[in-house]
């Protein structure tokens, strides 16, 4: 029996570096030798405080990798380069029979729900893979599901080339945005944040309008520079509350605000602010996952021609590449916060 590293969750905390034996795959699957897995925001109080549906379990779900093996009649052989969409339809739902992946009722998801990639092989179904161009790396391979997310956020905000948008939070999720706005022609991008590391590499990338949330007044500084009006779109990409109540109060009237961020507490609105989403008519938009269906605007390919194209400078948002027997203690530094950490990459 051949044999793998994979880090596994045997309960809340408890993430041990095992050998399992290599998964077999199935029919209509395939076995992937992961090179890159990236690690979501999601996956440290998944590891951490909260734990997945069920234990043991590999955590990751942001993977590329080479197709070891497969059992489907597709397009695929050994060896192609790809990346793999983490969420798996039940394809009988009603949200799965109007095409609706992302809101299926029973849908599974490596790293979560089964095992996914925070190891050296895993198996996933063949209609899940997309295949990496020549010219991206499996680093950038492992950042599609990220940028695809953001890139859905930015299509349901239909973003017009006249736009202003507001970026609270300068975290990965939250830079891919400011960069999908920018590439969707959003006459001026606005990103906040409480990191100034973080905001000095906004300005370094070119977007001038970095805002010290630190230093208050966040909400007057964007309507100062809006002649007092607001901004077409808020995306709020922090996940904590004062990010949220911003987002509704820099929105200008018939504006949208877009909830992209994982909450990390109850968030309350207060009554004032509550009538401003009533007085100035927003719309306030919630926005999940992406998707990788061809002919339903995949996000998926849109990120890989992009990245190969070179469009978006995705090897920089890159921050940490750590060695999988290594993973641990980054993956408690990023609890901690002890550093700046932008994404993070395991190499296999």
């Amino acid at each position: 029996m051949s044999l793998m590293k994979a880090w596994v969750l045997h309960g809340v905390g408890d993430l041990r570096l095992d050998e399992l034996p290599i998964p077999e795959p199935q029919a209509g699957e395939a076995l992937i030798r992961l090179h890159a897995c990236g690690v979501c925001g999601s996956d440290i109080p998944r590891i951490f405080e909260t734990g997945t549906y069920h234990f043991p379990t590999v955590p990751g779900h942001e993977m590329a990798g080479e197709i070891a093996s497969i059992r489907a009649d597709c397009q695929f052989r050994v060896g192609d380069r790809v990346c793999v969409y983490p969420l798996i339809p039940c394809h009988q739902c009603f949200y799965c029979q109007i095409g609706e992946y992302t809101l299926c009722r029973n849908y599974d998801f490596l790293g979560s729900r089964c095992n996914g990639g925070f190891a050296e092989y895993t198996v996933a179904p063949a209609s899940n893979l997309i295949k990496l161009p020549d010219q991206v790396s499996y680093a950038v391979g492992a950042m599609t599901e990220p940028l695809a997310v953001a890139l859905h956020a930015v299509r349901t905000a239909a973003v017009s080339p006249v736009a202003t948008v507001a970026v609270l939070g300068c975290g990965p999720i939250g830079m891919m945005v400011a960069w999908w706005a920018r590439l969707s022609g959003a006459h001026r991008v606005f990103v906040t944040d409480v990191d100034r590391r973080k905001l000095c590499q906004a300005r370094a990338d070119g977007f001038p309008d970095a805002l010290d949330a630190r230093q208050g007044a966040i909400v007057a500084s964007v309507l100062a520079e809006t002649e007092k009006l607001g901004v077409d779109v808020a995306f709020e990409a922090a996940g904590v509350p004062e990010t949220v109540l911003q987002a509704i109060e820099v929105t200008r009237p018939l504006g949208r605000v877009i909830i992209i961020g994982n909450p990390s507490q109850d968030v309350t609105l207060p009554r004032d602010l509550l009538s401003q989403v009533l007085r100035k008519q927003l719309v306030v938009q919630g926005t999940w996952s992406s998707t990788a269906v061809a002919g339903l605007g995949n996000e998926w390919a849109t990120v890989l021609q992009v990245a190969a194209e070179g469009r978006i400078p995705v090897e920089r948002l890159i921050s940490h590449r750590v060695p999988l027997w290594d993973a641990l203690s980054t993956l408690e530094a990023m609890r901690d916060r002890v550093e700046s950490f932008s994404r993070v990459i395991l190499t296999m």
